[in-house]
């Protein structure tokens, strides 16, 4: 069972991380629903179009993102975004809110397409996403050469970026797809 390899009940897990699990995304949220409600992986894939080893494979990114999310909570992040937003665009400062608060590229590129009505070659997919945290991360390990508290905030930034390496979003049509 997935929950084994942490060494933990799912339901120790579920109380540790209850309150990132709305800070994933959709699919992973619905993914965790239904296994919290003891769905067999192999059913729950019946009922979202996919394998059993996706439904694991999947179930698994959620918890590693979970955990990663929770790592983050440690983090003094009022005072961290009150200072980014000195040096950085509002657009900048929206992907890099949207990876912290969801450690997710499709998910942070969603919410500025949206938030920016995004259409055509200026909308925002995973990569673009990722292209522009690596630009920030360049620009602020320039300004943390000059500048301390930068150079704290240019640490916290690449372990962001880091974890995007580990949990890329590959976005897949039938994994969209919800049966009745």
């Amino acid at each position: 069972m997935i929950w084994t390899q942490f060494n933990i009940g799912k339901y120790d897990f579920l109380t540790k991380h209850s309150e990132f699990i709305s800070n994933l995304p959709k699919m992973e949220q619905t993914l965790i629903g239904l296994f919290m409600r003891n769905e067999k992986q192999k059913d729950i894939g019946k009922i979202l179009g996919i394998t059993q080893g996706a439904v694991s494979s999947r179930l698994g990114r959620a918890i590693t993102r979970l955990k990663y999310l929770r790592e983050l909570s440690a983090i003094n992040f009022n005072q961290f975004f009150k200072d980014m937003d000195k040096i950085s665009s509002p657009l900048e400062m929206e992907i890099i809110k949207g990876l912290v608060e969801t450690s997710c590229q499709t998910e942070t590129a969603w919410r500025i397409n949206a938030r920016y009505n995004l259409k055509g070659l200026k909308k925002m997919n995973q990569v673009k996403v990722r292209h522009r945290l690596e630009i920030i991360l360049k620009n602020l390990k320039e300004v943390g050469n000059h500048i301390r508290v930068y150079k704290r905030h240019s640490v916290t930034l690449d372990k962001v970026m880091k974890s995007l390496y580990i949990l890329h979003e590959v976005k897949l049509p039938h994994f969209d797809r919800v049966r009745t």
